[in-house]
């Protein structure tokens, strides 16, 4: 996330918004707060990978 978001991202702005719409949980309780998430991070041979 920090690598899309972050401040030294290499993404446009208008990138980073459609990623925002795509990543955003729809379906949640009503709430005042935004939920975002990511699938394909995890671990390949003891290395932190992003797939």
């Amino acid at each position: 996330m920090e690598r899309i978001f972050g401040a030294n991202s290499i993404y446009s702005k208008e990138t980073q918004n459609e990623l925002r719409q795509v990543m955003q949980v729809t379906e949640q309780e009503k709430t005042d707060i935004s939920i975002y998430g990511k699938t394909g991070m995890g671990k390949a041979e003891g290395v932190v990978v992003d797939a």
